[in-house]
């Protein structure tokens, strides 16, 4: 896995502002209820059959709020190794400890000192067959031992999708990115493709390149942001609103291409590792107009 993915996986970057929130796929609210009654009820904060689910509470103050990213890798070496290197740069920054539970390179880490000294946040890390999963659990008081290991279980539940061939095929597509356009912009070679959840989902190639997808709702306001110091050009294949950044001052070397279908505003962000070339933003745009088609046709 990329040094550059495992950075975003770590910030949490894979899951943007969520649409209305459907179910999530993988674990029912009755479940968290049961785990954690002290913060009872939950409720589904982001959904999906699979990928990113979210789920939050206001009982009594703060929110709570526990999530998890299912990330399928071609083989159960492939997700061990994942998680191996998630460890190896998680260490620089956190306190780790070894979690059996969530697989032989499973962990938990928390922001510092001894780990029962009252962090109200602890992150999961964990693996099973060709799925890797990565949660987190926020209370409104310090996380006690109970409440730990109620996260480990919720984090088995979101790693039980090794065992679904069907849930595995879902992860493995995207629907906002089109596999027979991707070369272009993935030069590397064993592409492969990850959902995240009901509003996000990325392709990777072997050299580490990424095209990444967020759904949001389509708010003017949001519709119409320009940032990240990008040129920024209008698409009018794409929409009246579309359009394509590029040569950023600010963040990583990519090109942001940002069109509306319906009610939904489709962000693709394709990050090579270097500033992309024209022909590579050419190639962005003409998948996002093969995908426009096919989603306004779909419509009709």
């Amino acid at each position: 896995m990329s040094r550059r993915l495992v950075g975003l996986c770590l910030a949490g970057a894979l899951v943007p502002g969520a649409l209305l929130a459907a179910e999530c796929g993988w674990l029912v609210t009755a479940e968290l209820d049961r785990l954690l009654p002290d913060q009872a009820p939950w409720s589904v904060l982001t959904g999906g059959e699979v990928g990113s689910c979210q789920f939050l509470s206001r009982s009594g103050g703060p929110p709570s709020i526990f999530g998890a990213n299912q990330m399928v890798r071609e083989s159960a070496a492939a997700a061990a190794e994942l998680v191996q290197g998630l460890r190896a740069e998680t260490e620089k920054s956190y306190q780790v400890a070894t979690e059996p539970a969530l697989g032989e390179q499973g962990f938990v880490y928390w922001p510092g000192g001894d780990a029962e000294a009252g962090d109200r946040s602890i992150w999961y890390v964990g693996h099973r067959g060709s799925v890797a999963a990565l949660g987190s659990l926020t209370l409104q008081h310090a996380v006690t031992a109970d409440e730990r290991a109620a996260g480990v279980e919720l984090i088995q539940a979101a790693l039980a999708v090794a065992d679904d061939e069907t849930a595995l095929a879902a992860a493995s597509d995207c629907p906002w990115l089109d596999a027979g356009a991707l070369a272009p912009m993935l030069p590397g070679g064993g592409v492969t493709q990850q959902t995240f959840g009901e509003n996000s989902c990325l392709a990777q190639d072997a050299a580490g390149a990424v095209v990444m997808v967020s759904v949001q709702e389509a708010i003017p306001a949001l519709v119409a942001r320009r940032g990240g110091g990008c040129t920024w050009e209008a698409v009018p294949t794409l929409g009246e609103d579309a359009a394509l950044g590029y040569s950023c001052s600010e963040g990583n070397p990519r090109a942001t291409l940002r069109m509306v279908v319906g009610d939904r505003l489709i962000e693709y962000n394709l990050v090579p590792g270097a500033e992309p070339t024209e022909a590579q933003r050419r190639a962005l745009v003409d998948m996002a107009q093969r995908v426009r088609q096919g989603r306004l046709a779909a419509t009709h």
